[in-house]
């Protein structure tokens, strides 16, 4: 038998758990943006962008006109958190 306490605590463990599962849904996982003829200008946007970010996994910047310093600045602050 548990204590009303307890039945608490689980039901609220339970909400929570249940509002992780919602949140972890929502959102853009994947970015593909091969070919644009982007350059660092828009890798310092997008790092400003994915900073917040919690759910981009998944970046396709192929044939793009990004340096590797603008890569390793949106890879390094922009995709920290993720």
């Amino acid at each position: 038998m548990h204590t009303q306490p307890q039945v608490l605590d689980q039901q609220a463990h339970f909400i929570n758990f249940k509002r992780q599962q919602i949140e972890s849904k929502a959102g853009i996982r994947q970015i593909i943006l091969r070919r644009n003829r982007l350059g660092d200008d828009f890798a310092q946007m997008l790092q400003k962008t994915l900073y917040s970010d919690k759910y981009i996994k998944v970046m396709d910047l192929a044939g793009n006109k990004i340096s590797q310093f603008g890569l390793k600045f949106v890879l390094k602050l922009g995709l920290l958190e993720n």
